[in-house]
């Protein structure tokens, strides 16, 4: 059964809620969400923007999978608001959601690499499944009789 598009918003924005990966840092835990960074020690918030604008001076190179996989959530997420909207290409959607979900490994084996750091792919694992679990099936579908007969 294929679910409906309010049904694959709902999932692709839980998607982007949950942390996408969880670093521990020995001291601190930070939580790697789309739109910033949450950290425990000290608390605080920041933000994609003020961390990719404001703070880039010395990020290590595996930092900007971040970037990118955000960009891929946000193309992913405005072409599953389309669906409820008017009309989606879940293909558009689930590359993008797929892709975001993928480009955060590069994030979190930069970050196993480190002495003292253990990061987990949460989130990241979620954009993957909610993309195969919502958009593989749609194109095993029917063409609907409208668009066929045309």
């Amino acid at each position: 059964m294929v679910a409906g598009p309010r049904r694959r918003l709902l999932a692709v924005v839980v998607a982007g809620i949950v942390p996408w990966t969880v670093v521990d840092a020995g001291g601190g835990v930070t939580f790697v969400f789309a739109f910033g960074l949450f950290n425990t020690d000290p608390i605080r918030l920041v933000t994609v923007s003020d961390f990719f604008f404001r703070f880039t001076t010395t990020l290590p190179p595996f930092i900007e999978s971040w970037g990118t996989g955000v960009a891929l959530y946000l193309l992913g997420l405005v072409s599953a608001v389309g669906g409820v909207l008017c009309r989606e290409d879940p293909r558009l959607t689930a590359f993008a959601i797929v892709a975001a979900g993928l480009s955060q490994f590069g994030l979190l084996l930069g970050f196993n690499r480190r002495i003292g750091y253990l990061a987990l792919p949460v989130g990241s694992l979620l954009l993957v499944v909610v993309g195969w679990w919502y958009y593989w099936p749609l194109f095993d579908a029917p063409e609907p009789a409208s668009l066929v007969d045309r």
